[in-house]
């Protein structure tokens, strides 16, 4: 039994060494781009809604409008996680919880730091045994 060809409906043999694509099989002569008719290989071929394209005139998904206004609208939203507390924390001048502005970090920036001396790094070195890394030995 032999197939028929996607484009031209026209049996296919074996013998003309049909082209299989996903969606169809073509002659060698039918296996063309829809668009620019230019002859196609495997590699090149790109199949679209049952028609053969080369690369460059497969049909692009176009969006659609009411997907672009919802994620244009969740994009806007406000995020869970800056909620109220933190925009009634930014009208109250209070500094905010996240980033350098938060208590921690600033107070970690302030605190005083033990002097790098060389008698510091001595010390360093007595207590760590002269390893610099730690693990198994």
């Amino acid at each position: 039994m032999s197939d028929t060809c996607s484009k031209c409906s026209t049996p296919i043999y074996a013998a003309e060494n049909p082209v299989r694509v996903p969606g169809g099989v073509y002659h060698n002569a039918c296996f063309k781009c829809a668009t620019c008719a230019s002859k196609l290989t495997l590699k090149t071929a790109n199949t679209k809604d049952g028609a053969i394209y080369c690369k460059s005139h497969v049909p692009s998904e176009v969006p659609d409008q009411g997907l672009d206004v919802k994620t244009t609208s969740a994009i806007n939203a406000p995020k869970q996680h800056m909620g109220a507390r933190n925009l009634e924390e930014k009208a109250a001048g209070q500094g905010s919880s996240y980033g350098a502005g938060a208590v921690g970090v600033s107070s970690a920036i302030n605190s005083p730091k033990a002097p790098t001396t060389v008698n510091q790094i001595n010390k360093m070195e007595v207590r760590h045994n002269g390893v610099d890394k730690f693990g198994s030995a």
